[in-house]
């Protein structure tokens, strides 16, 4: 095992609180791949997704944007309590 896919794997295992993943499906310069491993991996007990399409790289400043604020702020009230 490389010392990086040790250390990803590693932070992975760390991560504990409510995460709520969000990654375009249009993304050209990092995989959907890498969103699915850290949903499967982390040990947060809490995890939501958002999958997006017609949006690229930097999905807070693209055609989505609002969408995503919108997702976030709910996720962020749902937790309060957690």
């Amino acid at each position: 095992v490389s010392q990086s896919r040790y250390i990803r794997v590693s932070i992975c295992l760390d991560v504990t609180c409510p995460l709520l993943i969000v990654h375009s499906t249009e993304d050209e310069m990092a995989s959907i791949k890498n969103a699915y491993c850290v949903e499967k991996r982390v040990s947060s007990k809490h995890i939501e997704t958002m999958y997006i399409d017609d949006t690229y790289h930097v999905v807070t400043l693209d055609k989505r944007k609002d969408d995503i604020g919108k997702r976030m702020a709910e996720f962020c009230y749902a937790i309060q309590g957690l």
